[in-house]
């Protein structure tokens, strides 16, 4: 599990893969809560009415351009403090995150081993809080 010094309450994780969504659930604190969908439309109406934290999507799954939900998503919320992180799967694939502003951009490899999946998110956990996040064994 990774440490619950982190501000991030909510995630939504766009996503259709049980096995990460469980892993995931398991790796993050309990007081974090997790939402998924499978659907652009969906993520927008849950983000708009929720307010997540971190958004965490499967760039290839959406119903529409990734790129232009995520506009869609800045453009309803009308700024505001959240994380964009893209799952990469497949060759080449790795872990990059980056801090535009105030803000957590980033490509999290989703094929990892257990160990790396708990590092990487423990890491992005870390840069969208702004401060420390340190990892649990």
């Amino acid at each position: 599990m990774v440490s619950e010094t982190s501000e991030i309450q909510r995630i939504l994780l766009i996503d259709d893969d049980p096995e990460f969504i469980e892993t995931l659930r398991e790796l993050l604190p309990e007081r974090i809560e997790l939402r998924v969908t499978t659907d652009a439309d969906a993520a927008l109406r849950v983000t708009l009415g929720w307010q997540p934290d971190l958004i965490m999507l499967d760039a290839l799954l959406t119903s529409r351009d990734a790129f232009a939900l995520l506009d869609e998503i800045r453009s309803a919320r009308g700024g505001g403090r959240y994380g964009i992180i893209y799952l990469a799967k497949g060759r080449g694939a790795r872990t990059r995150f980056q801090m535009f502003g105030n803000q957590l951009f980033g490509v999290m490899q989703r094929g990892s081993d257990r160990p790396r999946l708990r590092s990487d998110l423990t890491r992005a956990l870390h840069l969208a809080a702004g401060y420390a996040c340190e990892q649990v064994a």
